[in-house]
């Protein structure tokens, strides 16, 4: 036995259990929401994507969700139209947020008198680090956020370009920013609310008129019933304005109206701020330009091109002015997906169906390891053989456990089911080992030295973990439509890798140490197979 605990394959397996070991008692597994509880989103694009849109999309979820600061989140590729976002979270606020953001295409557009000027290409960087960025009350019952960001060179040109010399005295024009300007949509509004919407605005410096010529987004403003002449100037618009967002006061008769024509209809309710235009043409701050930044005073040639610049911008709430700031982060950081977002979906799993799946899960996985210590026994009918492939599976369990617990890797229902497929095809190398060793000696082509046959046996291991490996792959590259089993994937490849290079090298020892230690030599140990043809000969005989 000592001869045995000296050997360096079984040492390397002994002291990669004992890192594993430690890796799960202080750092611990991450579950995914199958066993703790989440949710899962279902993200419908608005067309199918090529496979580097689907790629691009994904990138871009993720950063978002990153963004947020979630812990074990999973963004998937799932076809061409569907992305898959799974993460631990069941607060019922934190889920319309991410919801929110992840709705987003995330198109954001600077206008200034009409025009627009950059887009967020157009931006390299968000200072966090800013003394400028953050929250601050800026009264009684309004919290200002503001978040400095940096242009790149040409859109730091365009912007100087376009700001030159736009300022009357005091009087500057302003900037308006929006994300998913809804340009192909009609905006459709009563006179009455429209009136009011001047003073809604007044605080953020523009007025109804203006934040509607700058967004460029056509609409409709009546009194009473629709008329001849509404109903023919939507008509005309409906088939490159296919979505019609209505405000809340105009009630089923005009949605009917509307649906007849051929809209879309969605109605929109006012933002925080009161401001039903605000939340329609999705304005997220209106900014006035200053003498300095429009270079008044100085000539063209002379003017300062300014990089860095500064988003404001307004709410009711402390808690709104942060969920609005880390928005806009996110989004300009993450940048726009190449396609909108039809639709999203989520489904809920409750932490107490979470735990009832995890019970399932250990009691399948037991079950399953005495279905192979009884199978192993039939076959071998010696219980020294038995228990070392059961107890090496056992060992291989523990390693892939620690494996996830150093990447921080969050074991689903498809890892679990990869973890069980890694050990199974363990069992199956370590039979191989077992029936090499146990080859009777007068079987000429199998003669050699115990080396010779573990070498034998590991050639096809080798070939058999290859295939096992290369058909796991495309799985994690390709997704092929199958992106919720990246886990069961990945969780196989590291079970055979780790098998293949620490669990069958220490098994084959053992393997050895035990055949040569029967009492027996090698030759002489029968399987189950070669004891039935012995008795067939004895019948004969």
């Amino acid at each position: 036995m000592n001869a045995l605990l000296k050997n360096w394959k079984v040492r390397i397996l002994l002291l990669s259990l004992v890192i594993a070991i430690l890796l799960i008692t202080f750092n611990g597994i991450s579950l995914g929401i199958d066993f703790k509880g989440g949710t899962l989103f279902q993200i419908h694009l608005a067309q199918k994507a090529t496979p580097q849109q689907m790629q691009t999309i994904a990138s871009v979820v993720s950063q978002r969700v990153d963004g947020l600061g979630l812990q074990g989140a999973s963004v998937t590729p799932w076809g061409n139209e569907f992305v898959l976002v799974s993460l631990s979270e069941t607060n019922p606020d934190k889920i319309n947020q991410i919801e929110n953001l992840l709705s987003k295409q995330g198109k954001l557009e600077m206008i200034l008198n009409k025009e627009v000027i950059f887009t967020g290409s157009g931006i390299s960087n968000i200072d966090e680090t800013s003394a400028y960025y953050g929250v601050a009350q800026a009264s009684e019952d309004a919290y200002k956020w503001t978040l400095p960001f940096s242009l790149t060179p040409s859109a730091a040109k365009a912007f100087a370009d376009a700001s030159y010399g736009r300022c009357v005295g005091d009087v500057c024009d302003v900037t308006y920013f929006f994300i998913d300007r809804p340009i192909e949509s009609v905006l459709i509004i009563p006179a009455d609310v429209y009136m009011l919407e001047d003073d809604a605005l007044s605080n953020e410096n523009t007025t109804a008129d203006e934040l509607i010529e700058n967004s460029g987004i056509k609409t409709i403003v009546f009194t009473g019933e629709f008329n001849e002449e509404d109903i023919n100037s939507l008509t005309t618009l409906v088939s490159d304005h296919p979505i019609a967002y209505v405000h809340p006061s105009l009630g089923n008769v005009v949605d009917t109206q509307l649906s007849a024509i051929g809209y879309d209809v969605e109605t929109v309710e006012p933002a925080s701020n009161g401001s039903w235009l605000w939340g329609a043409t999705r304005t997220r701050a209106v900014i006035s330009l200053t003498p300095g930044v429009a270079n008044i005073g100085v000539a063209k040639e002379d003017m300062q091109i300014l990089q860095d610049l500064i988003i404001t911008g307004h709410a009711v709430t402390s808690d709104e002015a942060v969920e609005r700031l880390d928005e806009m982060r996110i989004i300009l950081r993450s940048g726009s997906m190449p396609i909108p977002v039809s639709d999203i979906s989520k489904n809920s799993i409750t932490p107490a169906l979470g735990q009832n799946f995890l019970q399932n899960t250990l009691v399948a996985g037991l079950l399953a390891l005495v279905t192979v210590a009884i199978v192993i026994f039939v076959r071998y009918r010696r219980i020294r053989l038995m228990l070392p492939i059961v107890a090496t599976g056992f060992f291989e369990i523990i390693l892939i456990l620690g494996f996830a617990s150093l990447v921080n890797w969050s074991l689903d229902l498809a890892a679990m089911a990869g973890i069980i497929a890694a050990v199974g095809t363990g069992v199956d190398h370590q039979i191989i080992i077992t029936d090499e060793l146990l080859r009777r000696k007068q079987e000429e082509q199998y003669t050699g030295s115990l080396k010779e046959k573990i070498g034998r046996a590991f050639f096809i291991i080798f070939a058999a973990s290859a295939t096992a490996i290369a058909a796991m792959f495309p799985i994690i590259f390709f997704g092929l439509g199958m992106g919720r089993l990246t886990g069961f994937a990945i969780v196989t490849i590291a079970g055979v890798l780790i098998g293949v290079f620490i669990a069958r090298p220490a098994y084959a020892e053992f393997a050895k140490y035990i055949i040569s230690h029967t009492g027996e030599s090698a030759g002489r140990i029968k399987t189950r197979a070669e004891r039935r043809q012995e008795e067939k000969q004895k019948e004969q005989n």
